[in-house]
């Protein structure tokens, strides 16, 4: 799990950077399942935690 989210993180920021954004800007961590959003007890929130949070700086 710990791959998949560093990997998903990571294309959110090679989204950004082809739409112009400049990758200095940008700060990519993919925390797998050690900061879930909700307990992972049911489909619906492993889901809620399959989600990307992002940081954009000045």
């Amino acid at each position: 799990n710990q791959s998949l989210s560093e990997k998903r993180a990571r294309s959110v920021v090679d989204y950004l950077v082809r739409r112009g954004v400049d990758a200095r800007r940008l700060f990519s961590a993919g925390f797998g399942e050690d900061k879930p959003m909700v307990p992972n007890d049911s489909a619906f929130n492993k889901g809620r935690n399959r989600r990307i949070e992002f940081s954009l700086y000045k």
